[in-house]
């Protein structure tokens, strides 16, 4: 009788004892394939770039200090009639901003609160921040198509590879790089490397669109075109 009654037992038991150890099995695997993802991770890193919480870090051994300057043209109005050049080109800055500082150490200084300093008063404040770079952050007008960079006499290389960079990720032509370092007041008078960024066309109705669907994309494009160009000079 008693031989029955373990039987029994044993039968019932068994199939809880193969769950519990194919679970286990499941786990074990589970931990390995994270395992090789982290030292894959490990391996792409380089001396400049560090990792944190499995995400790039660029540590670049040289102080750098950049001034974002945002469009204060609030009048420069889109397709739509609603949104304003300074409005959304204030919003691609603070989230040019917010990715600078979550994976750089660069010192970002910015005239991003609203409404902004006059176009003078942030040229002037960027000289006496005595900052490395300057970047001004604008949506272009006059009927054209793509996007362009213009640059100061110090900034050529600085401006081409955030064009490089932001041109990649629209559907529109690169219009190229353009000396503005006589033309244009804030390129006149900045004293560090200074460029202009015009990201697309806000009076043509698709690129006014596309402005404002994929700020972030916009956003984090400028930025990665900013650490490609400080990782060329390290």
């Amino acid at each position: 009788m008693k031989n029955k009654k373990y039987i029994f037992l044993f039968i019932i038991l068994l199939p809880l004892l193969i769950i519990s150890c194919a679970k286990q099995k499941e786990n074990s695997n589970s931990n390995k394939e994270l395992d090789i993802s982290n030292s894959n991770i490990s391996k792409e890193t380089s001396s400049s770039v560090l990792s944190v919480d499995n995400k790039p870090y660029y540590n670049f051994s040289k102080h750098i200090k950049l001034y974002l300057n945002p469009s204060v043209q609030y009048n420069n109005f889109y397709y739509d009639n609603v949104s304003n050049e300074g409005m959304v080109m204030n919003n691609i800055s603070n989230k040019i901003e917010q990715y600078l500082k979550e994976y750089t150490n660069i010192e970002i200084y910015s005239n991003n609160n609203l409404p902004g300093l006059p176009l003078n008063k942030s040229v002037l404040e960027s000289n006496n921040l005595e900052v490395d770079y300057h970047l001004a952050i604008h949506s272009n007008a006059g009927g054209g198509s793509g996007c362009e960079g213009w640059y100061n006499g110090l900034s050529y290389d600085f401006a081409k590879e955030i064009l490089s960079s932001l041109s990649e990720v629209l559907p529109y032509k690169n219009r190229g790089l353009k000396d503005g370092s006589k033309s244009l007041y804030e390129l006149k008078n900045t004293t560090s490397n200074a460029c202009l960024i015009e990201i697309l066309f806000h009076d043509e109705k698709e690129q006014s669109e596309y402005i404002l669907n994929n700020k972030q994309k916009i956003a984090q494009a400028i930025s990665l075109g900013i650490i490609n160009y400080l990782k060329s000079i390290e």
